[in-house]
């Protein structure tokens, strides 16, 4: 990523579940959970595509986007990370050119952010569309981002076609992400996960 370049990298059908970290104190205790993602673009990451993984319950978000740019993160799931879903960390003017789109976010927190950055300038990404978006036992609309709250968001030209609804997933107590027929996530374009071929044994076949 320090080389500032587009590798073209894909990180593609993945199941990433309980990416919870830890830490040692100068005394040796052991802390966690503590600040993990499912997937990390760290350093400048650039031109890599993030498509059909799955990731639930990490601390800091299913993803981090740390001062790269031209990445594309579409038609993946998020669930449950407990700090925040999403987090940006922007480092300079380099970080531009990405999309966020035709993703599935599902959490249960209230107190958690929905997205996180370090900035609110708002042309980091140049597409961030056709999501959809779910708070269990909540309004999704009042979910903190980078401009307030997903209204906001929405105002200034973000999400403007997602929607904010349960996705309809067949057993998500079973991690079992699968979409339903029903599922409004289909009207957006988002294509059903391989999950049977997650791993490398399937992928072998």
């Amino acid at each position: 990523g320090r080389d500032q370049k587009d590798t073209g990298n894909i990180i593609r059908y993945n199941l990433i579940l309980d990416s919870v970290g830890m830490i040692s104190t100068p005394d040796g205790r052991i802390v966690t959970p503590y600040f993990t993602w499912g997937i990390y673009l760290d350093d400048y990451s650039s031109g890599t595509t993030v498509y059909g993984n799955i990731v639930a319950r990490t601390v800091n978000g299913g993803i981090c986007v740390h001062g790269g740019r031209n990445n594309t993160f579409e038609n993946n799931i998020f669930v449950d990370a407990s700090v925040e879903q999403i987090r940006l960390q922007p480092r300079d003017e380099f970080m531009k050119g990405n999309r966020f789109v035709r993703n599935i976010v599902v959490y249960s927190n209230p107190q958690a952010a929905l997205i996180f950055s370090w900035d609110r300038r708002t042309d980091r990404f140049t597409e961030w569309d056709h999501n959809l978006y779910f708070l269990r036992g909540g309004d999704v609309a009042n979910a903190r981002t980078p401009l307030g709250t997903l209204r906001d968001w929405r105002q200034a030209g973000f999400d403007a076609h997602s929607l904010t609804t349960d996705p309809l997933f067949v057993s998500p107590e079973r991690d079992d992400y699968r979409l339903r027929a029903e599922s409004p996530a289909r009207k957006l374009g988002f294509q059903p996960i391989p999950v049977e071929r997650i791993g490398a044994k399937g992928w072998r076949e």
